[in-house]
């Protein structure tokens, strides 16, 4: 993460052209085979063109920034021809404003939880940067309770830390980056409890809707990072934290819980209508 928060800035001020194509997904969403096929389509099904060059070639990661003398995703694009097609991981609020500003067309595409959790596991297995997974088992209760998806926090904090992984590893992430609502059992201390002790700049979770966020965060004009997911991933995740975490309500089926999802009976579907 290091060599994204060094070079963050250029990523800020990349310079979209109005008939470049992003393609948006969260990691180990099957990004590349989503690539190939907008490639094809591009070059009209011939499949000779897309053996031209590598994929990283012919669309280049954004955010991508290997250690020299290998072309970072911003050098590779600044020498590609128009129309490009362009590849990025970032979340909405940290795609470079140009994008928006030249009105790109825009493909974000998701993957089943399910699979995207195996995926992500086998990877972090592999990818000796990334945290050790641990067991399948200690995995996945980390995935269904959300600290193996806080990936936009661990991304904030990352660029809050010029990068330094070993930053973002001096505290459980519910101490770097506290829950506002959380206030579980004593003694373990309420998220406004850690917040209160927690030194400037701060980064706050929540799951609260805009309605009922603090008032003081709109009238100090803190900057806000609203981060959402494809509702049918959504649904998975929540029946099976549901199934996990006694303190909710017994989902019931998974037929039973998709009714009760659909009619707003749910608790993460009331915080997406509200």
């Amino acid at each position: 993460m290091k060599p994204l928060a060094d070079q963050w800035e250029r990523v800020e001020k990349f310079q979209a052209r109005p008939d470049d194509i992003l393609i948006a997904t969260y990691p180990k969403a099957g990004t590349t085979w989503i690539q190939e096929i907008v490639d094809s389509i591009m070059n009209d099904g011939e499949l000779e063109k897309n053996m031209r060059a590598p994929t990283e070639i012919r669309s280049p990661f954004l955010e991508l920034f290997p250690p020299p003398p290998v072309p970072s995703g911003i050098d590779v694009l600044n020498v590609t021809p128009s129309p490009r097609l362009v590849k990025t991981h970032l979340p909405y609020k940290l795609v470079p404003i140009s994008f928006w500003e030249q009105k790109c067309k825009t493909i974000y595409f998701a993957r089943n939880l399910k699979d995207n959790a195996v995926s992500c596991y086998f990877f972090d297995q592999m990818n000796k940067s990334q945290p050790d997974p641990g067991t399948w088992d200690e995995f996945v209760e980390k995935y269904l309770r959300g600290e193996s998806t806080t990936w936009i926090q661990e991304i904030v904090d990352s660029i809050m830390n010029d990068g330094e992984l070993e930053k973002n590893m001096r505290a459980p992430t519910e101490i770097r980056s506290p829950f506002l609502e959380l206030f579980p059992p004593p003694p373990v201390p309420s998220g406004i409890d850690v917040l209160n002790v927690t030194p400037s700049p701060r980064l706050v979770k929540t799951h609260l809707p805009y309605k009922l966020v603090p008032i003081s965060f709109w009238e100090q004009k803190c900057k806000t990072i609203y981060f959402a997911r494809n509702l049918k991933d959504n649904a998975v995740s929540c029946y099976f934290f549901d199934q996990m975490n006694k303190s909710q309500p017994d989902p019931g089926t998974w037929d039973e819980f998709v009714e009760k999802y659909l009619r707003g009976e749910s608790m993460c579907r009331q915080n997406i209508d509200l």
